[in-house]
């Protein structure tokens, strides 16, 4: 990870990365993608502070994000990094549609049988719950909340808007 990670950077940077002369690709604006690190060990945190511009959840519930939180905060002070680190979530949902929900997170992480249904369980079906998610997440410092949907409808996008706007 941390040779893709170093890998990526170069690139953005405009160096030949791939063995030929030139630039894998044209240099981003700004000169560098916006990269949140997942992972809940100490090299996580790690590559978060020399690497990313924060640390992002990837599943789990808040209780579970905010231990380490306040390792990625201590550890980007204690390296010197200005301002804070963006911190996110990620939280599948599907509103009125639970069969299809848990269908299609069955089927994208079967192969994980040992984590699959914990999956499945862990998405958001009810208006209510979406906004006590986004509470429950900002109580704990996460600023950022990417929901996934489970259900291929636009009405998602109109369900989730209306719960936490």
């Amino acid at each position: 990870m941390d040779q893709t990670l170093d890998l990526m950077r170069r690139s953005w940077a405009g160096e030949a990365v791939g063995g030929g002369d030139f630039p894998v690709g044209p240099t981003p604006p700004g000169g560098l993608v916006p990269v949140l690190i997942g992972g809940n060990s100490d090299a996580a945190v790690r590559r978060t502070v020399e690497y990313g511009d924060g640390w992002t959840a990837g599943g789990g519930g808040p209780d579970m994000a905010a231990p380490m939180i306040e390792q990625v905060r201590a550890a980007w002070r204690d390296a010197g990094r200005g301002g804070a680190p963006r911190l996110g979530a990620l939280v599948y949902f599907g509103l009125g549609h639970e069969d299809e929900s848990r269908a299609a997170l069955r089927s994208y992480y079967g192969f994980l049988p040992d984590w699959v249904e914990g999956i499945v369980e862990s998405a958001v079906r009810t208006p209510a719950a979406l906004r006590a998610t986004v509470d429950a997440f900002a109580g704990v410092g996460i600023t950022e909340v990417a929901f996934i949907p489970t259900v291929s409808s636009l009405d998602q996008v109109d369900g989730l808007a209306d719960a936490v706007l």
